[in-house]
This record gives structure tokens, sequence and C-alpha cells, in this order.
């Protein structure tokens, strides 16, 4: 096994995605911004589109964060990886869910590339496959409900609407044809939206975000095949919100 390369590819992907998280969450925080000006001035309709946005940059985050977690273990047990000519089970979820997520996450990190193919050749093109392909469901199912993105309900575009309304102190009355009550939140999921609502003259960005290599960047990111799956027909999870609603409240 290729150690020293899959080591130096295992960091930098860990530096990149971090880095992504910040920048994604600098700008999730600007969104906001700009999502309560526009229930200001009453472009409502604007606002949910904005919203929706929004909510497709938060499980992208969370996914980022997950892999770069994943990437961590792998990274701290390289030496029983060198050593076991097979995933040993207690690694399996992590190897399979970086397999997986490379192409989702490529074109933002593309030390996942470099990664995908030393482990298909230390393990062999058919476990490779069958992780890129999740067909023995190893892969995080939190990690394949976030990047298998859908068009959010309205309910929880609506509950976001009136979240950011509360935190900016703008009146705004939720359309009385979509019934919030509904929603149930346990808790699950990742608290990914508890950057304090700054306003316009507060905001203070970190500049480290934009180190970030432009050859692979957010600044020049292409989709990958498979991200963002719009069926507006699929059924919404709303389980894996409640931390998102959570945060909203807290500001």
């Amino acid at each position: 096994m290729r150690l020293e390369s899959l080591t130096v590819s295992l960091q930098l992907s860990i530096t990149r995605l971090k880095n992504l998280q910040i920048k994604k969450t600098e700008l999730s925080t600007r969104s906001r911004l700009e999502i309560a000006e526009l229930l200001k001035n009453g472009k409502t309709n604007r606002a949910r589109i904005r919203v929706e946005s929004i909510l497709r940059e938060d499980y992208l985050i969370e996914s980022m964060e997950m892999t770069e977690l994943y990437c961590d273990l792998i990274l701290s047990r390289l030496g029983v990886l060198r050593e076991s000519k097979t995933v040993p089970p207690p690694l399996e979820e992590a190897v399979a869910s970086v397999i997986w997520a490379k192409n989702y996450l490529a074109c933002d990190v593309p030390e996942l590339n470099k990664i995908f193919s030393i482990l298909t050749k230390k393990y062999g093109g058919e476990f490779v496959k069958i992780c890129a392909a999740n067909s023995v469901k190893n892969v995080n199912p939190v990690l394949v409900r976030n990047l298998t993105y859908r068009v959010p309900d309205k309910r929880v575009v609506e509950s976001y609407l009136v979240e950011i309304a509360k935190a900016a102190n703008i009146p705004y009355e939720p359309n009385p044809e979509i019934a919030l009550s509904n929603i149930s939140h346990p808790s699950i999921g990742f608290d990914i939206l508890n950057t304090p609502f700054l306003t316009n003259s507060e905001q203070n960005f970190d500049d480290k975000a934009d180190d970030i290599d432009n050859t692979g960047g957010a600044e020049n990111r292409t989709e990958c095949p498979g991200y963002g799956n719009t069926d507006s027909n699929a059924d919404f999870d709303f389980d894996d919100l409640t931390k998102r609603f959570d945060a909203l409240k807290k500001f």
C-alpha cells in the first residue's frame, strides 16, 4: 500500500474540506442577511428561492464535515490498513463512505480522486465498485441522504423563513396554507448553522477561507455527477433538519 502517498492525500483532503466548510458557512451567514433584507422589502417569493439554496448548501457542508472526519479516522488507522488485506470491519464505513463521496465531492476536493485510486489498488476494483454504488449499504446513510439532494418541502422552507425573520426582528406572517405545526423535530444531525446572525456592520469573515486553491476550490466549482437530484415529488425527511432549526432559534 502506498502509505506515504495516501497520507499526503488524506491530509490535503482534510485541510481543503475544513477550508471549504469555513467559506461556505460564511456565505451562508451572508445569505441569511440577504434573505432577511428580502423579507423586509416584501420580496417573499425571492426569499423562498434563496432559502432552498441555503438548504442545499447546508447539506453539502454537513457532508464535507462527515467526509473530513472519515478521512481523519482513516489517517489515524493507516497502520491497520497497511497490514490488512481486506478492510477491517471498524473502518469499513469510513472507507466506503469516502469512496462513495468521491463522485459528489471530488469537484471541490480533487485529492479524493487520488485516495480513490490508492484504495482501488489496495482492495481491488470489485470492492470499490460495491462501495461506489453502495450496493451493500455500508456507506453512512446520513451522508447518502445529504448528498442525494431533494427539493425541500414547502413547510421546511416556510419554517426557515419564520426563524430568519425572528432572528432579524422583521415582522413576517407565514403562508396560512402551509401547516408548520405538523413538523416534528427529534434530535438528530449536525449543528452547522450555529454561526451568529450578524448585521452588515458586524461582518468579520475569516481570511483563511480565501486560501483555498482555485484549481479545485469552491470558486471554480462545477456540479459533480449525481449531486443534486431535484425530484420535487420525493418525500422529504424532516428528521435531519432539527439541529438547523434549533440553531436558527438561538439567534
